[in-house]
């Protein structure tokens, strides 16, 4: 199989990839990211981390959606997306109401991120319900809007349709606001609410989190080819139960077009992973059982 030879082969690939700058495929992508970042380097630890994970990197304009911190690959198939933005873009991971990515992986001046798909968010009020829980965790939402917010398919008492999160992870940053400084230095007890979502993202991609990093450990070491493939059914699996969701096809209004056009990328990439060599076959015996139920 494709994956299996593909994995294989990169697992002997040595740190740093040891690409020049003439050994760089000539495609939109590389173009792209040339322009984006303006750092072979960073285009050559891309292709290393796609080459190392056995996917293809996007090659056509088609195959890829441009951002305004760098470039979004959508994948159908699992119900992931892969966040390719400047290192420098500070990440928040502490908190629930912002989707965590599955792994995250340094790749010279960009940071490489495959994040899980979400369903669309519908209630304009949940845009002003994070604005709150945000201003506790001395967070700014500067780029505010429902079309950034999405719904983690995970019910939980307080949440009976799923959790509301900022998909858009660089639409958030740390506040310097003096008032919210002083906030968050009073060390203010998690809520319900905060506890709820934060077990759920846990609960539910947890098991994802834990597939890759025993694929590839070490970022800058080889990784276990057979656990690459395990993660990549794992994923398969979940989008088929419904616990990964490619929500950029499920197009509303407020989006301004963009789920339009992660959609279309996300088709033409498809091309790239749809023939029978590259077809992962999941495998019930790899999906961990648990009680918890997506929505």
């Amino acid at each position: 199989m494709f994956l299996d030879e593909k994995v294989k082969k990169c697992a002997d690939l040595q740190p740093g990839f040891n690409q020049t700058a003439e050994a760089l495929p000539k495609t939109d992508f590389v173009d792209y990211l040339l322009e984006k970042f303006g750092d072979k380097a960073t285009a050559s630890a891309v292709l290393d981390a796609f080459e190392k994970m056995g996917i293809p990197a996007p090659e056509s304009r088609d195959e890829f959606m441009d951002g305004a911190a760098g470039v979004l690959v959508f994948l159908n198939r699992y119900g992931l997306v892969i966040r390719i933005e400047h290192e420098y873009l500070g990440r928040i991971n502490d908190s629930p109401w912002v989707l965590k990515p599955i792994a995250s992986i340094d790749a010279d001046e960009a940071i490489f991120e495959i994040c899980p798909g979400c369903l669309p968010e519908t209630d304009k009020e949940k845009n002003e319900f994070l604005i709150k829980q945000f201003k506790e965790q001395n967070i700014f939402f500067w780029d505010k809007g429902i079309r950034n917010i999405g719904r983690v398919p995970f019910k939980t008492s307080m949440f009976l349709h799923g959790i509301p999160v900022v998909f858009d992870r660089p639409s958030v940053i740390r506040s310097t606001d003096g008032v919210d400084s002083v906030r968050s230095l009073l060390g203010i007890p998690k809520s319900r609410e905060f506890l709820e979502a934060e077990m759920a993202q846990e609960k539910l991609y947890g098991p994802l989190r834990d597939a890759f990093d025993a694929a590839w450990p070490d970022k800058l070491k080889l990784l276990d080819p057979s656990k690459m493939k395990r993660f990549w059914n794992l994923c398969e699996c979940y989008k088929k139960e419904g616990k990964l969701a490619a929500g950029w096809n499920n197009s509303q209004p407020y989006t301004d077009g963009k789920a339009d056009m992660a959609s279309m990328t996300a088709r033409f990439y498809e091309t790239r992973l749809e023939s029978p060599e590259q077809t992962i076959t999941p495998s019930a015996a790899v999906v961990p059982q648990s009680s918890y139920q997506p929505v």
